[in-house]
């Protein structure tokens, strides 16, 4: 029972706190404007209120009242005239002006406090890199030999895992071997196919491995007038290991480098009247540099 009315009295105790002071002014006159105003408000007015958002202050005159009415954004001073208002109205009417000129804005709002913006950190989109399938490059290449050779060379490079891929190339590679007597021209035509260990290091792409080249070779002899030159032709193979990187610098495009290492096994031997014969056999290196496209 006693928590039951405990809840209607609060629930009856106005929201709106009003402090009301006087200069001057009888207590029962001041005494009956505070209930007037309380009621015309629907709010407590009392002394000087410490909480209290609205102040009214009162000065009474001879035959009027001067009042002013402070809020949280504005002052309002008002002048009552009494003069012709019978003595026990004065208190009524002078309640009535304070309300009504209240009453023209609604009570200042109490800001709440705002929680604080969650600061946005911004994120940078995750730029993955594309994974390696394959390349296809066009390549200038030198040879070592009896002399050495230049030409060209198209490599196809792919992967089947992440670490591991193949490759074949196509090489023509040529060189002239000066004699006394006139020049050899030697001529290789030749493909290999390798199994590849691969590397990744961003835009880097790395490759090594054991690989076998095939392919026919020609000496041609190209003597003086006074001597008769003749063509001598044969088939080269042999092991080989070869080293490769890869460099992507924009989307599509790659830069490619190679180095072979091999051995030719068969033995092409050219004849030189007079002179020290041009033999195509032993070791041999070949160094590719190019570009190409990637997929």
């Amino acid at each position: 029972m006693v928590v039951a009315v405990c809840a209607l009295v609060a629930a009856a105790t106005p929201g709106r706190r009003v402090g009301l002071t006087a200069t001057g002014c009888p207590d029962g006159f001041v005494a009956e404007v505070r209930s007037v105003l309380g009621i015309e408000l629907k709010a407590t007015v009392g002394p000087l209120l410490d909480a209290a958002p609205e102040r009214v202050e009162l000065s009474c005159g001879a035959g009027s009242v001067a009042v002013t009415v402070s809020g949280a954004a504005a002052v309002t001073p008002l002048s009552v005239d009494v003069s012709a208002v019978e003595e026990p109205l004065r208190a009524r009417t002078v309640a009535l002006v304070v309300a009504d000129a209240m009453a023209q804005a609604p009570p200042p709002a109490v800001p709440s406090p705002s929680p604080a913006p969650t600061p946005v950190v911004p994120v940078e989109p995750r730029v993955e890199a594309q994974p390696f399938r394959g390349a296809v490059s066009a390549l200038g290449l030198v040879r070592s030999g009896a002399a050495v050779h230049g030409g060209a060379a198209l490599v196809v490079e792919w992967a089947w895992l992440q670490w591991l891929g193949g490759h074949a190339d196509v090489c023509f590679a040529t060189a002239t071997v000066s004699r006394a007597g006139g020049a050899v021209v030697s001529t290789m035509v030749d493909g290999a196919v390798g199994l590849d260990v691969r590397w990744a290091a961003g835009p880097v792409q790395l490759r090594a491995g054991p690989g076998f080249r095939v392919g026919g070779a020609a000496l041609e002899g190209r003597p003086g007038p006074e001597r008769v030159g003749g063509l001598v032709t044969g088939v080269m193979w042999g092991p080989q290991v070869s080293v490769g990187a890869s460099l992507v610098p924009v989307a599509r495009l790659v830069v490619s480098a190679f180095v072979d290492g091999g051995l030719w096994a068969p033995r092409l031997r050219g004849e030189v009247f007079g002179d020290a014969p041009v033999e195509t056999a032993g070791p041999v290196v070949t160094a590719g540099l190019g570009v190409g496209w990637r997929w």
